[in-house]
């Protein structure tokens, strides 16, 4: 048996965002999400939003932080606090079918009583060169999240793929 368990796949073409509803549950912790397909009509970064049992939460809760590492160009290093959604996920190019994946990792989203923290790592590949990025997040007040939406920090999706699986166990080697 497989310590991830398929929850749910959502998938949309020509579009500003794309939603997993109702993917976190009491079922599981901890989630891994997989972006296995995400072809924007700009180069830009993917962002994201948890959505609440309220709804999309655009509040200014967000914190997150990554490490990008480019290969025509040394590292660099992101900082946001207080936003309205998760920054910098990944960067993806414009170019189609490059095999740009993001993998995203989230704690605890469904326990309205502590804090929802991811974190992910992306690969990514356009015009300059090869593009990845090391990602963490917390969304700062305690709130059962329900799912989550990922977007483009401009422009849209021609087309976007994203898995939902609840994670059983946690593995340490």
């Amino acid at each position: 048996m497989s310590n991830l368990q398929f929850i749910q796949s959502a998938e949309g073409y020509s579009v500003s965002s794309i939603d997993l509803h109702n993917c976190f549950s009491e079922k599981y912790d901890n989630y891994m999400i997989s972006l296995v397909k995400g072809d924007q009509t700009e180069n830009n970064y993917t962002f994201a939003r948890y959505i609440s049992e309220s709804g999309l939460d655009t509040s200014s809760n967000y914190d997150s932080a990554g490490q990008s590492v480019r290969s025509y160009a040394s590292f660099g290093e992101m900082r946001f606090t207080n936003q309205t959604s998760i920054k910098n996920i990944a960067y993806r190019g414009s170019e189609r079918n490059r095999g740009d994946s993001i993998v995203y990792y989230v704690f605890n989203p469904f326990d309205s009583s502590k804090h929802t923290f991811g974190m992910a790592q992306a690969s990514g590949h356009f015009s300059s060169g090869l593009f990845g990025v090391k990602h963490i997040s917390v969304h700062k007040v305690a709130v059962r999240m329900t799912g989550m939406r990922f977007f483009p920090g401009g422009g849209s999706y021609d087309s976007v793929k994203v898995n939902c699986y609840g994670i059983l166990t946690w593995v340490v080697v």
